[in-house]
């Protein structure tokens, strides 16, 4: 999971950089968007993960075997 953080970041850090010199809202307003992602990603799949294992179904799933 963290290869696709440090992609998102190096991907907005680029856009912010080619947005700025070109002057363009459209791209900074994208890559602000692209390096939210970046940061929240991670936190983002764990709390995913964990409510996924704490549904009742998953924990008669693991109860069975």
């Amino acid at each position: 999971m963290s290869y696709i953080a440090i992609a998102l970041l190096v991907i907005g850090l680029l856009m912010l950089v080619i947005g700025y010199r070109k002057n363009s809202r459209n791209m900074l307003a994208a890559s602000a968007l692209i390096l939210l992602m970046a940061a929240g990603l991670g936190d983002f799949a764990k709390g995913f993960k964990q409510g996924l294992r704490s549904t009742p179904a998953a924990q008669s799933e693991a109860s069975v075997n």
